[in-house]
């Protein structure tokens, strides 16, 4: 892992969580994170990853298709992965480009991921 992922990316284990600050520029980053996320899920035994992207402006779709083959990595591993924090802009173009969501989940923020705002197990209101 190089020495400039770890200041672009932090991470946190929050209520048996992995909480991923993605970086600005995912590309540049995309096979560290891979190799962090997935040691650091093997270790911890954590059953859920949360990405945080509230640093990230742009995304394409490389970079898309490497998170979301990351959040069928943990998967494997055992950990259910949740997106949260996307800005509006990102959105936009995921709907817009068609982008294949199929099988992620999404939350608006960090606190619903958490299941903090009362939404049981981070899926929303029931």
């Amino acid at each position: 892992m190089s020495s400039e992922f770890a200041y672009t990316t932090t991470s946190t284990l929050v209520s048996g969580c992995l909480v991923v600050t993605l970086p600005q520029e995912i590309a540049d980053n995309l096979e560290a994170l891979q190799d962090y996320v997935l040691e650091r899920v093997r270790a911890t035994g954590v059953r859920r990853v949360v990405f945080e992207f509230a640093a990230v402006q742009i995304i394409d779709r490389t970079e898309f298709a490497g998170l979301r083959a990351l959040a069928k990595m943990t998967n494997l591993l055992g950990a259910r992965t949740v997106l949260v924090g996307l800005s509006p802009g990102i959105v936009a173009w995921m709907l817009t480009s068609d982008i294949d969501t199929g099988g992620l989940e999404f939350q608006r923020d960090l606190n619903q991921a958490l299941g903090q705002s009362g939404a049981s197990e981070g899926r929303g209101p029931q």
